[in-house]
């Protein structure tokens, strides 16, 4: 018995016999430690199939599902040979078909990118797929061609070759690929994009959930992986594939993840490392002949993608009710060729025109506030066709605002001349001007009641007077031709627009309770700004788990970073050098912020409700969730005891005096002693005598908690059992999955200096009330 790969493996002699059921179990024990061994165990389960022919076709089934589920090749009789793609195809192609046949299909398109093609294919023949659909979406040069000349030839290549489209549209070039694809599987990648050895294995596929790229937490340079993905067939189907209202570069891949979330699906990044995306310029990806520093607003891919994504917004859901673009087949050189049978759904011209303008005057604001949004349409319409993408000012802005012709928009270079007084009529100034700007656009600011004549005379942008733009360094005055003119004698240096916003770095430190405080309030002020949220997570004596072992964060999230030269820095741990605990956050213009801290940020923005809304749409990681699953959605009495680190108790490193100020540590001992398990008991029997039927969850820090808890009340306190008190990471997620059923409380009795309590107050939307320790009781 063979698995795909070819490879024999037999079972370990010295167990003998393998019960089929049996064998199963251990293979599923042994999936988490050692693969190698599970496929093994599982070869031997697929020799016993055979040994009862009423019992075979179940059993096949049984590994085969076993198999899907976990991502594993699932055995068969021998590595068969692919079947040859059909060289026939339907007539017309409609609608997206939920079934297919076992396997995967990996599924490309192509305009023009050749040679990115033959650099990638390699890559994919060397994995065991079923097939390789690539549809050549009115290549220049037929895609097949290029394949023939660089000798490509394998029976699982299908070449499906679209005629008569002016320019590239991803959604409906992959949607018509996915149509064609045969298998239950669909592997979606670029053009650009190479596997790496031991993908599939490095990858699994269980039921319900996609495997897919994520810029955010891409190797570096490989933030291009985002439009890749892995999916059951029948999943995308479900949301009838990309959105079509999508016609030009970004957007189109978090669009179809946000639908596929929406669906209950759980997203899991691909393994890194094990795909790569190859290097090449933003104009291919536009579409667009123009080199980057030449390509204005309305190519570049930030502004297109920020359209996309208004557009999705305002359009209807993309789902099974849209129809998607049909094609049909007519009869071509080489063989059979595909083209439009109906024309594609289209966007709204007022839509379209909303979602251009609100975009641009988005990006725009990033550099130069909100007063870009005040700009009169037409002045917006001006910026998006022809200001230089990486280079606005607010120059730009005025002469957009003035109806300058497109010439003085497009411009990367002024000489900003100011005339108190207009020149009279024969005045030679503005010849002079125009001698001394050179290559440099002109531009005149002149009192309004003759810049009318001297625009129409000059042929130049006029602006009304105002104070020196943007950039100028050096501004002189002088007498020519009689007039008196102050000149810019320096070039203006025009700022670059920024293609990615400034960063909030939150470095978060010490405990579970103290990180999430200061994300909370890190994410409320990142979104307050317009900044890009970075949580910088370390894993020490405090908190040994990696962010993603506890969370599924939407985010960036770099372990062990450090600090860029231009990044501002503020340390608000009190116990170290150099520190400012509760400094004012001051974020400047074109300069990273990074914070390190346990607590909330001195920011306007950082308020109690904004900081938990940002946490309270955290999601669990899967080993929390699971945790917590077995437990009642709702609790009417949570009670955290937080009492180690009193006096005695505080041997542990995370507990040591050295971790606070000598003050911090004293109110972190005396409020310590005040959470005694005695104190938590009284009280809790004085609540159940007025509430018998109560339900109680208690989370605590030690053992002898739990016990004296269980010896008053038996078992009718809920808790979740742990083997151990530290902070290795199966702890952390038993700690986790505590502050969400904490959460589910209507009445909290909490530790008082505890952020694991103010972690629990901060998650929930059920506490109605709460009572601290040593205050209250």
């Amino acid at each position: 018995m063979l698995w795909q790969d070819g490879t024999d493996f037999a079972a370990d002699p010295a167990q003998g016999p393998v019960d089929f059921w049996r064998g199963l179990d251990q293979a599923r024990a042994l999936l988490a430690h050692d693969r190698a061994a599970t496929m093994r165990m599982l070869a031997a389960c697929a020799r016993r199939t055979g040994e009862d022919p009423a019992m075979a076709p179940g059993r096949r089934h049984v590994l085969e599902r076993f198999c899907q589920t976990y991502g594993l090749r699932p055995p068969g009789e021998a590595q068969a040979m692919p079947m040859p793609p059909s060289t026939s195809l339907p007539r017309r192609i409609g609608t997206f078909a939920a079934g297919g046949e076992p396997g995967i299909s990996l599924v490309t398109c192509c305009r023009n990118r050749n040679a990115n093609l033959i650099r990638a294919l390699p890559s994919w023949l060397a994995r065991p797929l079923v097939e390789i659909v690539i549809v050549d979406w009115t290549s220049d040069t037929p895609v097949a061609d290029s394949l023939a000349s660089a000798g490509i030839t394998d029976p699982r290549i299908a070449v499906r070759r679209v005629e008569g489209e002016e320019r590239w549209i991803l959604s409906h070039a992959f949607n018509l690929g996915f149509r064609l694809a045969r298998c239950a599987t669909l592997l979606k990648a670029d053009a650009d994009i190479v596997l790496a050895p031991g993908f599939l294995d490095l990858n699994p596929l269980p039921e319900g959930q996609f495997v897919a790229g994520n810029w955010r937490t891409a190797l570096p340079g490989q933030e291009f992986v985002n439009g890749f993905f892995l999916i059951a067939r029948a999943d995308l189907a479900a949301v009838n594939g990309f959105n079509e209202y999508v016609t030009t570069y970004g957007w189109d891949d978090d669009d179809l993840y946000h639908r596929l979330l929406a669906e209950g699906m759980t997203r899991r990044d691909v393994s890194p490392g094990s795909v790569r995306h190859l290097d090449h310029d933003d104009g291919e990806r536009v579409d667009a002949p123009q080199a980057t520093g030449d390509r204005p607003l309305r190519q570049a891919p930030i502004w297109l993608t920020r359209t996309n994504r208004l557009i999705a917004a305002a359009m209807p859901t993309w789902d099974h009710r849209r129809e998607l673009s049909r094609f049909a087949t007519r009869g071509g050189h080489g063989g059979p060729v595909l083209y439009r049978a109906d024309p594609p759904a289209a966007v709204p011209e007022p839509v379209l025109s909303a979602a251009r303008r609100l975009a641009a005057g988005e990006v725009l604001s990033w550099r130069m506030g909100p007063a870009v949004h005040e700009l009169p349409a037409e002045a917006i319409d001006r910026l998006i066709d022809h200001a230089p993408a990486d280079a606005v000012c607010p120059l730009h802005l005025d002469l957009a605002r003035a109806g300058a012709p497109a010439a003085a928009i497009t411009a990367r270079r002024f000489l900003v001349c100011d005339l108190p007084s207009p020149p009279e009529a024969g005045d030679e100034t503005v010849a002079r001007l125009r001698h001394m700007a050179g290559e440099r656009q002109i531009v005149l600011r002149i009192p309004a009641g003759a810049a009318m004549r001297i625009a129409e005379q000059s042929g130049l942008p006029v602006l009304p007077p105002g104070p020196p733009p943007a950039g100028a360094v050096e501004w002189s005055s002088g007498k020519d031709g009689g007039a008196q003119i102050l000149w810019l004698r320096a070039e203006v240096k025009l700022p670059a627009l920024s293609l990615r916003r400034e960063r909030l770095f939150i470095d978060a430190q010490h405990g579970l309770g103290n990180r999430l405080r200061a994300i909370g309030s890190a994410a409320a002020v990142a979104r307050a700004t317009g900044r890009e949220l970075v949580v910088v997570w370390t894993s020490d004596h405090h908190c040994e788990a990696r962010l993603t072992d506890l969370i599924r964060w939407p985010g960036a999230v770099e372990e062990g970073a450090r600090r860029g030269r231009n990044t501002c820095f503020l340390n608000y741990m009190e116990a170290e050098p150099g520190s400012a605990k509760d400094a004012p956050v001051v974020l400047l213009p074109g300069r990273d912020t990074w914070v390190r801290s346990a607590y909330v940020l001195n920011h306007p923005a950082s308020t109690w409700a904004a900081e938990n809304r940002e946490l309270r749409v955290l999601i669990p990681s899967p080993e929390v969730a699971e945790l917590v699953a077995p437990f009642p959605e709702r609790v009417d009495i949570g009670l955290h005891i937080r009492a180690e680190g009193a006096a005695g108790s505080n041997l542990a490193s995370y507990d040591q005096a050295g971790n606070w100020t000598e003050k911090g540590h004293a109110q972190i001992v005396h409020w310590r002693r005040q959470s005694g398990a005695d104190r938590f008991i009284a009280r809790l029997g004085i609540l159940l005598a007025g509430e018998p039927a109560a339900r109680c969850f208690l989370a605590a820090d030690q053992a002898e908690t739990y016990a004296a808890f269980a010896e008053a009340f038996d078992d009718r306190v809920l808790h979740l059992p742990r083997a151990s008190f530290d902070r290795s990471v199966d702890q952390l997620r038993h700690a986790m999955a505590d502050i969400l059923l904490l959460s589910r409380a209507r009445l909290l009795l909490r530790s008082n200096w505890s952020s694991f309590s103010e972690a629990a107050m901060r998650l929930s939307t059920r506490i109605e009330r709460h009572e601290t320790a040593g205050i209250d009781f």
